[in-house]
């Protein structure tokens, strides 16, 4: 029999003093824990069990629970506060004796002992808080989450809110984290003290709609990091004075209409940066004296009306970098300069542009 809980295999479970080798509930065996997370729980001689710390949820969707309890006794789950509300009888903790009268608040994680009957709880949730390991490498994120997920009985793809908040102080890379959480709309607040790598990080949440604000004073790679995120409509202020990419950072994301001032003193990649950002009406001004690569930057930024003037002198690719920005117009976006030999294949194709806007060609 294999037991799991949060996504770890449990190896021993005792009840009542006595190690457990089967444990049976309304007449099937139970193999995974999350079994267990049902309305009503029935102890007996025969062996169904509650383990601390195990959740049982709640009676039609609401925080009123129903325990019907035998001498063997009952444990309350750890992630949440009880009061008794009902029920005949005494109820009293193992440990202590002491009573719990109807009214009374019940410390979760004691073993309680009763006269046989049916007591009745409310119940008043916290989540359950996963901790990041220590060791955790590039894409690593990725398959913790999934797999976390996963022990809690969630696909990725479908789920819309984390069951549980994250310990990610130690953390130093977060790369393709939430990557294809296709219907996540919105992620819990994370301890990002220590962590260097955003890259990918919510990639194709399309439908997030929220970000929270992050430390992001290590983080030297922010590449992919919204891609495909077309529900988000802002994000917060970020300290990236030591990215050095930014490439596809923002690229699809179709309801952002503005970004943050940012510190882009060491960035050396924008390419595609705000590709397809198609309600954008404004970019700040940005710190472009390190980009060599401009390819594809505000390619169909339809609603773009303005660019600030960007200093191009290490820039070699410009290709689409206006493309399909019909609001630009020539006396709204200046380059500095175009290097000799620079790529600018079909860069003001399909735009408000009628020459390409350099103030000095090399």
């Amino acid at each position: 029999m294999s037991i799991y809980f949060g996504g770890k295999k449990v190896k021993e479970v005792y009840w009542a003093g006595r190690k457990v080798k089967e444990a049976w509930y309304m007449g099937k065996r139970i193999y995974n824990a999350f079994k267990l997370r049902v309305v009503t729980v029935t102890m007996d001689p025969a062996g169904a069990f509650m383990p601390p710390m195990w959740d049982t949820g709640s009676v039609a969707g609401d925080d009123t629970l129903v325990r019907s309890i035998s001498e063997g006794g009952l444990y309350l789950a750890a992630n949440a506060t009880y009061t008794r509300t009902g029920g005949g009888g005494g109820l009293r903790y193992a440990d202590s004796g002491e009573s719990i009268a109807v009214g009374d608040m019940v410390r979760a994680g004691h073993r309680l002992v009763a006269d046989p009957g049916t007591y009745v709880f409310t119940e008043t949730r916290r989540k359950l808080v996963e901790v990041m390991p220590v060791t955790i490498e590039k894409w690593d994120a990725q398959d913790w989450l999934r797999s976390t997920l996963a022990g809690y009985g969630q696909d990725y793809k479908t789920v819309t809110e984390l069951p549980f908040d994250i310990d990610s102080r130690n953390a130093t890379d977060m790369s393709g984290m939430f990557d294809g959480c296709l219907s996540l709309t919105a992620v819990p607040q994370m301890d990002t003290r220590n962590v260097t790598n955003m890259g990918t990080m919510f990639s194709l949440c399309s439908a997030l709609t929220v970000v929270p604000e992050m430390n992001t004073s290590r983080v030297t790679d922010m590449g992919f990091m919204f891609y495909g995120c077309r529900s988000l409509t802002a994000v917060p202020q970020m300290n990236t004075s030591q990215v050095t990419n930014m490439k596809l950072m923002f690229n699809n994301c179709r309801s952002l209409t503005s970004v943050p001032q940012m510190d882009t003193r060491n960035v050396t990649k924008m390419g595609a940066m705000f590709q397809r950002c198609s309600s954008l009406r404004t970019v700040p001004q940005m710190n472009t004296s390190r980009v060599t690569d401009m390819g594809f930057m505000f390619y169909g930024c339809s609603s773009l009306t303005a660019v600030p003037q960007m200093d191009t002198s290490r820039v070699t690719r410009f290709v689409r970098t206006f493309s399909q920005c019909p609001a630009l117009t020539d006396e709204n976006v200046a380059l500095t300069i175009k290097r000799r030999g620079a790529d600018t294949t079909d860069m003001i194709a399909e735009s408000g542009l009628t020459r390409e806007p350099f103030l000095t060609i090399e």
